[in-house]
C-alpha cells in the first residue's frame, strides 16, 4: 500500500540545512569513496560494518539519502540487495556515476530522487534502511522524530542511523570555538545520547545497539534501531 502525501511541518532551519546539498557545486564536493588508509574513513566504515551485521542476508536494503553513493558497495558487498534514494538531483547523478561499473548488476535495484520526511515509498517496502550523515542537518526534535516515523514505516526490519553525540571532544572544541566568535551552532547538530534514544522511542523506536566511529574523540555513532515489540539482539555500545 503506497502511503498517502502527509506533508510534515518542518523547521526552516533543518530545510536550509538540507536545501544546500541539493547545489550541484556542494554535491560534487561531497566524498565519494572511502579514502584507502584514511583513519577516520576506516573508522567509519567499520562502525557502519559493525551495525550491517544486524541485517540478515540477502535482504533488500535502502540507503537514504544516498548522497554520492559510497555506501552502496558497502552493502552489496555483504550480500544485500541494494536500492539508493536522495532528495538532491545532483546527489543522485553522481551516485550514478560512481556505480557505472556495477549498473547491470542484478542486485543493484535503482536510484529514486525522494524525501525523507514525505518519501513516497510503500509501507514496509525494504528489509532495513540505512540512512548514514542525515539526522546532524536536522536541527529539531520534532524534525528527527518526522524522519524517524517515515523511516520506520517503510522498513519492515532494523533502521541503521548516524547521529552526532554531544559527548566528544570534537564537539565541545567545536563549541567553544563558535562560543569565543559569538555565533550559534545552525548545522551538524550534536544531541546528547539520551535524547536521541527518547526521539527514536517516541517513533516507535528502540535502540538495539549503537557504536562510535571513535569513541569520546569523533561525534560520529551509529545505532541500529529496532521496533518497539521486536527482541534482537541485546543493545549493546562499541
Amino acid at each position: 500500500m503506497k502511503h498517502p502525501s502527509i506533508e510534515p511541518t518542518i523547521s526552516h532551519q533543518t530545510q536550509e540545512n538540507c536545501a544546500r546539498f541539493k547545489r550541484k557545486r556542494v554535491a560534487e564536493r561531497y566524498p565519494s569513496a572511502y579514502r584507502a588508509g584514511n583513519r577516520r574513513d576506516v573508522r567509519e566504515r567499520d562502525a557502519i560494518l559493525r551495525c550491517l551485521d544486524y541485517i540478515p542476508g540477502e535482504s533488500h536494503v535502502l540507503d537514504f539519502p544516498c548522497g554520492s553513493g559510497r555506501l552502496i558497495r558497502l552493502i552489496k558487498n555483504k550480500g544485500h540487495r541494494v536500492s539508493a534514494a536522495d532528495a538532491s538531483a545532483s546527489m543522485l547523478e553522481l551516485a550514478k556515476n560512481n556505480c557505472g561499473d556495477i549498473h547491470s548488476d542484478p542486485n543493484l535495484l535503482g536510484f529514486h530522487e525522494r524525501d525523507v520526511f514525505n518519501s513516497g515509498f510503500a509501507d514496509g517496502e525494504f528489509d532495513a534502511v540505512i540512512c548514514n550523515r542525515l539526522f546532524h542537518h536536522l536541527n529539531e526534535s520534532e524534525d528527527r522524530i518526522a524522519a524517524l516515523k517515515e523511516l520506520a514505516r517503510i522498513s519492515r526490519g532494523v533502521i541503521i542511523v548516524s547521529f552526532f553525540n554531544s559527548f566528544s571532544i570534537s564537539f565541545i572544541c567545536r563549541k567553544l570555538r563558535k562560543k569565543i566568535k559569538g555565533r550559534s551552532l545552525k548545522d551538524r547538530i550534536p544531541i546528547p545520547m539520551a535524547d536521541f534514544s527518547r526521539e527514536a522511542h517516541d517513533s516507535g523506536l528502540r535502540v538495539a545497539y549503537s557504536t562510535a566511529a571513535r569513541w569520546g574523540v569523533s561525534p560520529l555513532w551509529y545505532l541500529v534501531l529496532e521496533k518497539e515489540g521486536k527482541h534482537g539482539e541485546a543493545a549493546g555500545q562499541g
